[in-house]
């Protein structure tokens, strides 16, 4: 089963179980999506202001997780979201012993600048967080245009 996020001129599926945490600031919108084990989250900004360059953000998003993590493999990446081209990063890493994964994806929609962040932890045995993150995205979708 899924739930729906529908609000501020987005939309987009995440698992059933999973919480959700939203955040407004100005022209700025974040939603947060958190798995139930802890190993998988996603953050979705959007960002109404004008001036914003999508790659600029992605790599803004990298520079932050750089300074968290050391020994970042790091990839550039693009892909197709709700019919635009997403420039980003896809991510490699260990944390805690464990490793680590993480892509970034932003993107000019109509009326916003949207970046997607959703970082996983690979736990052998556990649920695939790669492929539902997949899902998360390709269901993202502006919904004002």
């Amino acid at each position: 089963m899924l739930q729906v996020y529908d609000g501020h001129g987005i939309r987009f599926e995440y698992p059933e179980g999973w919480e959700s945490e939203i955040t407004e600031e100005g022209p700025r919108l974040t939603v947060g999506i958190n798995a139930p084990d802890g190993l998988a989250f996603a953050i979705i900004t959007t960002d109404e202001s004008d001036d914003l360059d999508p790659q600029t953000i992605a790599d803004e998003a990298l520079a932050a997780i750089r300074d968290e993590y050391e020994g970042i493999e790091v990839r550039p990446a693009s892909e197709t979201i709700d019919g635009r081209s997403a420039e980003g990063h896809d991510l490699d890493f260990t944390s805690l012993d464990l490793p680590n994964s993480c892509v970034i994806r932003a993107y000019r929609g109509a009326g916003r600048t949207v970046l997607f962040y959703g970082q996983w932890t690979e736990a052998e045995g556990e649920v695939d967080h790669a492929e539902t993150l997949l899902r998360v995205r390709q269901s993202l979708e502006e919904t004002d245009v």
